[in-house]
């Protein structure tokens, strides 16, 4: 990488970091009022939802990466309409799929709603909602990433943050707070977010495509999902049965602590993004690249200072963050960060991965993510009223890290020991590259 590449990389990535932290400062900004201000509970419930969300989403994730690397590389009127046939015809998918989750949540609502401690179905119906946006939002912001706008990229990134925050204060003290609420400002945050990548991406939905090839989409896109859906999975699962598993209004506070851990994710995952299009384009050029190194060392750098902010700092977060009462969650929440490390810099070995076509660490990384769905669904016991909980937080927390460790051994043998050797390129890419 040339010195000006390098300025050039460095230069993006502070401002991906700058976006990423105004919207983590807003994003965060969500959890002081909803601990705060909504009754006993709530809070827990909220947590849950958000990360539904997550859970939801994880079919189109990895298509983010997937329009990334297609933006990145239609550099040809041809390459451009077949971007926006591809384009128009997973967004109609997408809604297909969007109506099938609809159908499953009417059938399963008394179910989902007893098992997560909903008072009413009202905030569950909102979030399905919200869900439609949240799958679309990744395809759009893959579209402005793999274009290398990061500018537009960190403002959407800023309005998804900021769009939230504002809706959530408004819902509090206006309307007393509500967790539909709380909810319809996840909406709204996605919506302002989704308005500014429709207008940069305007041109792709406007003029000539060419009509998407399914069976050449699948076989580009399953890869994808399985590998961000592995990621999302470690990410984002352990709420949803802790707050099943849990009495009532037990579990505020690990919500409180699992939030300061996963915004270490949160704030690292822009320097990716900015690694991932440079992969493909290097890789398309046939040159080499040492922007890997570069974005591991950033990564790895950034996210050691905050695991050790939050273990210095623990009672300050808890103080300004959440009650005051959630003071004695300090030790899991000290864990929790440390046991998201791991994750951080698998995200990076998936993305470098994806960016090369290599895809044998897929059936791999999956078996870790079933083995650690499976461990704490049959490890995690169902709680009565009165229990004590910490141990079932701290064995939750330590399974996770375990999980962690394991998938990022994983994802670094196959990138430096099997890698080193040729990834055998995917059908996909050899078709590119014979194109």
């Amino acid at each position: 990488m040339s010195e000006e590449s390098k300025a050039s990389f460095f230069r993006q990535s502070g401002w991906m970091m700058i976006s990423a932290f105004i919207m983590g400062v807003c994003m965060w900004g969500i959890h002081p009022l909803v601990s705060k201000f909504l009754p006993e509970g709530k809070y827990g419930v909220v947590l849950t939802l958000l990360q539904f969300l997550q859970l939801i989403a994880i079919p189109t994730l990895g298509l983010q990466t997937v329009f990334a690397r297609q933006t990145s590389a239609a550099v040809t009127p041809e390459q451009q309409r077949k971007l926006a046939g591809n384009l128009r015809g997973v967004m109609k998918a997408v809604f297909i799929l969007w109506l099938i989750l609809v159908g499953v949540v009417f059938v399963y609502q008394k179910d989902l709603s007893a098992a997560w401690k909903l008072s009413n179905p009202t905030a569950l119906w909102v979030t399905v909602i919200a869900a439609l946006l949240y799958l679309w939002w990744p395809i759009l912001m893959g579209v402005v990433q793999g274009r290398q706008n990061f500018l537009w990229y960190g403002w959407a990134s800023i309005g998804n943050g900021l769009g939230r925050v504002v809706v959530v204060a408004i819902a509090i003290f206006i309307f007393s707070g509500w967790t539909a609420g709380v909810m319809a400002g996840v909406w709204f945050g996605l919506a302002l977010s989704s308005v500014i990548c429709f207008w940069v991406a305007r041109d792709l939905f406007q003029g000539p495509a060419e009509p998407i090839i399914w069976k050449e989409a699948f076989r580009e896109f399953i890869p994808l999902i399985c590998f961000v859906g592995v990621s999302q999975l470690l990410l984002s699962l352990d709420m949803s049965i802790v707050q099943s598993r849990c009495p009532k209004g037990t579990t505020d506070a690990y919500g409180a602590a699992g939030t300061v851990a996963r915004s270490l994710v949160t704030f690292t995952g822009p320097i990716a993004a900015v690694m991932f299009p440079k992969l493909v384009r290097s890789r398309a050029l046939s040159t080499r690249s040492n922007v890997l190194g570069i974005t591991l060392m950033s990564t790895g750098l950034v996210v050691i200072a905050g695991a050790l902010a939050v273990t210095l700092l623990t009672d300050l977060v808890i103080k300004f963050g959440f009650k005051p009462g959630y003071k004695d969650i300090a030790p899991i929440m000290q864990l929790f960060a440390w046991c998201m490390l791991p994750l951080t810099l698998t995200n990076v070995l998936i993305f470098n991965l994806i960016g090369k076509c290599c895809y044998r660490a897929i059936p791999w990384l999956m078996l870790i993510a079933g083995g650690y769905a499976i461990t704490l669904w049959t490890q995690v016991p169902h709680l009565q009223a009165g229990a004590d909980t910490e141990p079932v937080f701290r064995q939750v927390v330590q399974t996770l890290g375990v999980f962690n460790l394991a998938a990022l051994a994983t994802a670094g043998w196959f990138s430096w020991a099997i890698e080193k050797r040729e990834c055998i390129p995917s059908a996909h890419s050899q078709s590119v590259e014979g194109s």
